[in-house]
């Protein structure tokens, strides 16, 4: 599919989008980082490393293929993480009970037998079910495939070693737990421009960064953000002009939000050192935002888009540049994978 539109048609609508509902946005994002953060009078945030706590506490009981993910733009049940299967949500790991509630109707499709419709289970029993041969294989072997590819390159980025691992990406987490940021923003077709979807009342609805991660370039000592798009195609449909796009949208409310009047509190959740305590009152200067396809590579190149610099111009703050990218993986025989593209010349 060719595109119809540039990266600076997608720029400048996301722009006006975002100035027109500003206020709805900006209240809920304000609301959900304050959630995570759980600010006390003395400026420290014990919500967020208790929370980090807890994550770290699950994952040392869960075994491939269970991994954890934080939901905190779509949770309505309180402190809980969402419980995922090769990137697929099959319930809820509620931190107050320290048990699963998995989601109707998953048990069916899921499981042979042994789990109870609205039921919770102890992560122990469902490890016990799982090495029991009482789940599904066929479940796990048939998902859809970018699920699959999208957990696969989230467990390889976090590798603190590697020889397959491109340049230094580490996925963010919140709570140690990997995160799939919901926007406000719509805008996964690719024959019309973004629009925003976020009320109040029902919360951001609009589309989800496949991975947020944080980037160190050969030539820099600053992690950068990058919004990461992900398909497991490389088709004429799909092809990687239109991708980026899909990134760029989202990473152009990025830079609003980490722009805003409480983007030390994002900037915090984002990029913080994990070892020290958050620091909430602190200005910082925002390095480029990095923008990266990330799809099959083909020896018939279906076409790139524009990878030139963009600016985000937000009112009355300094623009914002987005950089995009292009990050092509390839299954070698042995079963890893070798990366190729524009962001490995950096």
């Amino acid at each position: 599919m060719e595109t119809i539109f540039t990266n600076e048609d997608i720029v400048k609508e996301v722009t006006r989008i975002l100035i027109e509902k500003s206020s709805i946005w900006k209240e809920l994002y304000e609301g959900y980082a304050k959630e995570i953060l759980g600010v006390n009078k003395e400026g420290v945030c014990d919500h967020l490393i208790e929370y980090e706590q807890e994550g770290k506490a699950f994952n040392k009981c869960l075994k491939s293929p269970f991994h954890l993910y934080s939901t905190f733009t779509t949770s309505k049940e309180g402190d809980c993480f969402d419980l995922r299967v090769l990137g697929k949500s099959v319930g809820k790991v509620e931190i107050k009970t320290k048990k699963i509630k998995l989601k109707e109707e998953k048990i069916k499709e899921l499981f042979e037998r042994g789990v109870e419709p609205n039921s919770y289970i102890s992560i122990g029993d469902l490890l016990r079910v799982f090495e029991s041969n009482k789940i599904k294989k066929d479940y796990i072997q048939t998902k859809p495939k970018e699920c699959q590819v999208e957990s696969q390159m989230l467990n390889l980025f976090a590798e603190l070693k590697g020889d397959n691992k491109p340049i230094k990406i580490q996925p963010v987490t919140v709570g140690n737990a990997f995160i799939q940021f919901q926007t406000p923003i719509s805008a996964s077709n690719h024959k019309e421009l973004p629009h925003f979807q976020a009320s109040i009342k029902r919360g951001a609805k609009g589309g989800g960064i496949d991975i947020l991660a944080r980037i160190r370039h050969k030539k820099g000592y600053t992690s950068r953000l990058a919004v990461i798009e992900i398909k497991d195609e490389n088709t004429s449909y799909e092809t990687q002009e239109v991708v980026i796009q899909q990134a760029i949208a989202y990473a152009t409310f990025i830079a609003y939000l980490m722009r805003s009047d409480f983007g030390n509190f994002w900037w915090t959740i984002f990029c913080r050192n994990k070892s020290s305590k958050p620091i909430l009152k602190q200005s910082f200067r925002l390095p480029p935002i990095d923008v990266i396809s990330l799809m099959p590579y083909s020896e018939e190149n279906k076409g790139e888009g524009c990878l030139n610099e963009l600016k985000v111009k937000v009112p009355g703050k300094a623009d914002v540049r987005l950089q995009p990218y292009t990050l092509y993986y390839i299954k070698q025989e042995d079963g890893s994978i070798k990366f190729k593209g524009t962001l490995l010349e950096e």
